[in-house]
């Protein structure tokens, strides 16, 4: 799954952690600014998911990249 917009937020947070904990892939894409990136503490924390779980995150900044499906 892809989120677009405002990464900084409970609803991304929540996504981001369901994706990782259940195996999937997400990623976020988001201006390249602190103000909307999510906070670094959260990405640690899925970060550790991707690894136990088989799963990733990627933060992006290009949502053409974003949107771009490798299978």
């Amino acid at each position: 799954m892809t989120y677009f917009g405002d990464c900084e937020n409970n609803v991304t947070y929540d996504l981001m952690r369901a994706f990782t904990k259940l195996g999937g892939n997400f990623r976020c894409c988001c201006p390249n600014s602190e103000e909307f990136m999510p906070k670094k503490e959260v990405i640690n924390e899925c970060m550790e998911f991707t690894k136990i779980y088989n799963s990733s995150l990627k933060i992006l900044h290009d949502p053409k990249e974003a949107a771009t499906v490798k299978i």
